[in-house]
């Protein structure tokens, strides 16, 4: 297929059909940023079923509201349905565009969720894939990070019943294609000018695409070798599952034990992928940790003197005999939150907690060091409980003032306050799910 030819409605159906996508499933939404890219999915989206197009204006710039309007005006008189989604919340200091992504998939998702959707679409193509790949390389990635993104992603908080997953039916397609999708469609879009940020890591990587040191080091053959890496990387994920099935067992509110023999004995690549992922669960992140992080704690546990470390928001401690605890580092929880009457909240990125609309306001957070001096002068039966210390520090703890009013994953609600606490990651099944979706690969 020419690399200048527009997307048929035919080829965009074969995309959607590879994964797993009906125009007969409902609504579905588009990320629509106003870049060629998203404005050409939306249109084929809008043709090939019901579609609503999601504008995320993150106010980072002084021209993002008036763009987010254009893509409004464009959209609208072309009969597409659009909405734009602000992120109001203060914005970082460091590290902003990173938090930026965050946040836009968490207004993006909690949308979709609202208008019960259950496919957002997300614009990623094939320059994109061949970019993260050669940051990914740069930065030292593993199998898992070299295979880029996946076609279909889990959101990013899997507590939240009702939230999408998330599609890149585009990542086999050049970006070039997109624009010509777009003047097919005699569709404006907008040229971001932080594309062309030189400060930006990611800038340096598309020059690097467009001028390539190297004969070969094309976009087309780097998204190539990304699928490639994917396919592997979902093969040792059978490995890995076996290994977590062997060697993993619950170790009470979300952290878990791990037996070492087998874990020391699996292969290299194995193991790490597997410790990657525990402690992104147990840590509550919304991404695996870096290699760099993953391959000290493996180095560490190599270590017949191994006296623990922390690593990823996760304390890893010496447990019995031949075993690890891994659990949440208790100084790293997030900081107490205020908690209305009738109000679900997503605390620690670990646990969903709904306070009843007849119980009065107070705080969630860890139960902490003083926590537990508070229940043991107040509660006779605190030590029975039969969990490690170390996880009871981080445990979700209902207070209002210093009086604590329920622990629920110690039994302590002596009111009956009405209060509920749920798992975001559990462990076994959240594993294999995110298994389960990295197969599905374009």
């Amino acid at each position: 297929m020419n690399n200048t030819s527009p997307i048929s409605h035919e080829d965009f159906a074969v995309l959607m059909e590879d994964l797993g996508l009906s125009s007969r499933s409902g609504t579905i939404a588009v990320a629509v940023s106003g870049g060629a890219d998203s404005m050409a999915l939306m249109c084929l989206a809008h043709h090939w079923g019901e579609a609503v197009a999601l504008t995320v204006d993150h106010g980072l710039r002084p021209s993002s509201a008036s763009e987010a309007i254009r893509v409004k005006h464009w959209l609208t008189s072309r009969g597409m349905r659009h909405e734009t989604l602000v992120w109001t919340s203060p914005k970082p200091e460091a590290n902003i565009q990173n938090a930026a992504r965050i946040a836009r998939y968490r207004l993006l998702e909690d949308r979709c969720r609202d208008l019960g959707i259950g496919a957002l679409l997300i614009a990623h193509h094939q320059n994109d894939q061949a970019e993260t790949l050669l940051l990914r390389l740069a930065r030292g990635s593993g199998l898992q990070g070299l295979a880029g993104m996946s076609a279909i992603t889990p959101p990013l908080n899997p507590c939240i019943s009702g939230v999408p997953l998330r599609y890149r039916p585009l990542l086999n397609v050049p970006k070039s294609r997109l624009e010509a999708t777009c003047r097919a469609f005699d569709m404006e879009w907008i040229e971001d000018p932080s594309n062309a940020n030189p400060s930006y890591a990611r800038t340096a990587a598309r020059a690097m695409l467009k001028d390539p040191p190297l004969q070969g080091l094309s976009a087309p053959r780097l998204a190539k070798t990304a699928t490639r890496l994917a396919r592997t990387a979902a093969a040792l994920g059978h490995y890995v599952a076996a290994l977590r099935d062997e060697a993993v067992r619950p170790g009470g509110a979300d952290a878990v034990t791990l037996a070492l023999a087998p874990f020391l004995a699996a292969p290299d690549d194995t193991a790490l992928r597997l410790m990657a992922e525990l402690l992104r669960q147990v840590g509550g992140g919304h991404y695996p940790p870096r290699m760099e992080q993953t391959e000290t704690v493996w180095k560490a546990l190599q270590d017949k003197d191994f006296r623990g470390l922390a690593s990823a928001g996760c304390l890893i401690r010496p447990h019995g005999d031949s075993h690890v605890l891994i659990c949440r580092e208790p100084a790293s929880c997030a900081a107490p939150t205020a908690l209305e009457s009738g109000q679900s909240i997503i605390w620690d990125r670990r646990f969903s907690v709904f306070l009843g609309p007849d119980e009065k306001p107070g705080t969630i957070g860890a139960l902490g060091e003083d926590g537990w001096r508070w229940l043991l002068a107040n509660w006779p039966d605190a030590r029975a409980r039969d969990l490690p210390h170390l996880v009871r520090l981080g445990l979700p703890t209902f207070r209002r003032g210093t009086e604590i009013l329920a622990v629920p994953h110690l039994g302590y609600d002596p009111k009956t306050c009405a209060l509920s606490v749920r798992s975001c990651h559990d462990v076994t099944e959240a594993f294999r799910a995110g298994l389960r979706v990295d197969k599905r690969i374009v």
